[in-house]
């Protein structure tokens, strides 16, 4: 007698998600200003590496191959439009969160539409961030050499270092145990 191992049944969740990295990848692919062929055939390994092996190296291999494309076409010292950049950064967003959710989740994992409704929602707020940052930063130029610009930008690096500290610190402070002594 032989037993037969069968592989578990891969789950409709767990294949959408990993759809979801082929179309963010795809998403990548066209946002690239001009298709060269060594930074496309490395996006394009990447993406389908990501998307078959979502733990592992292909979302990096992915966005390399996107920083590749991206400084190709424009150098150092051209500015994209505002459009593409803010189209590109929301693809290579999606591509890594949709990457990093389906490295945790089992090919086999059955899991609620609704979960993989907020996930997709909570990543709104950080496109639309994202947005709003690249708009400031095509718009700063206008009023460089103003103090007030100049203020309002340390200002928001005090702002952020701040805040990174603070959830640095309670990150510390939840996560030790207490040290008590019964006495």
């Amino acid at each position: 007698m032989t037993a037969r191992i069968t592989a578990p049944r891969p789950a409709l969740t767990a294949v959408l998600v990993r759809l979801g990295v082929l179309l963010a990848g795809l998403a990548a692919i066209l946002a690239q200003p001009q298709l060269h062929t060594v930074p496309t055939a490395v996006m394009l390994i990447g993406v389908v590496l990501a998307a078959a092996f979502p733990a592992r190296i292909g979302a990096t291999v992915a966005i390399a191959g996107f920083v590749l494309a991206w400084t190709t076409a424009y150098g150092w010292h051209v500015t994209p439009s505002a459009p593409r950049t803010v189209f590109a950064a929301a693809a290579l967003y999606a591509l890594h969160a949709t990457s990093s959710l389906a490295g945790f989740l089992p090919l086999d994992a059955r899991v609620d539409v609704g979960v993989l409704r907020r996930y997709a929602l909570r990543c709104v707020p950080v496109v639309i961030g994202a947005a709003v940052i690249i708009g400031v930063n095509y718009a700063i130029p206008r009023f460089a050499g103003s103090a007030l610009v100049e203020l309002a930008g340390l200002v928001g690096v005090l702002a952020v270092l701040g805040i990174a500290s603070w959830l640095l610190l309670r990150s510390r402070s939840t996560s030790e145990p207490e040290n008590r002594t019964n006495r």
